[in-house]
């Protein structure tokens, strides 16, 4: 870097300083995230359409997810499987599926789809999965 007569820093070679550090800030951060990401490559996960055929019937959570969780249990390999929906704040009683042997290692999940009532409404509902692989 050059210097002026006073031994001050130029504003182009501030700018290098600026750019170089940036550059060198950016590539300790990616190499820090990559080292310490978790590898999900091995996740066990439920598909979450097979929620589409639970309704709501006179104020109960109505559908049997239990034909698609044995057919997902066979075809992963699982031990076991528990999904439990519920509607949140709302006086709905929450309903419960579980299939398999649920002792092991467990991976779990939440998320939020909707479900469509017979009076017209759509509520949204919570579903909590457990897997046992």
């Amino acid at each position: 870097m050059k210097m002026n007569k006073r031994g001050d820093l130029g504003f182009p070679e501030a700018i290098m300083a600026v750019m170089l550090v940036t550059i060198a800030l950016s590539a300790y951060m990616g190499v820090f995230i990559l080292s310490t990401m978790n590898d999900e490559g091995d996740r066990a996960f439920i598909d979450k359409n097979m929620t589409d055929t639970l309704t709501i019937e006179c104020n109960d959570i109505t559908g049997d997810l239990i034909p698609k969780l044995e057919k997902m249990i066979v075809q992963k390999g699982y031990r076991g499987i528990t999904v439990r929906c519920y509607i949140p704040s709302h006086p709905i009683d929450p309903v419960e599926f579980t299939l398999g042997n649920m002792d092991g290692k467990i991976t779990s999940e939440r998320f939020l789809r909707t479900l469509s009532s017979d009076d017209g409404r759509i509520l949204p509902a919570v579903f909590e999965v457990g897997i046992c692989v």
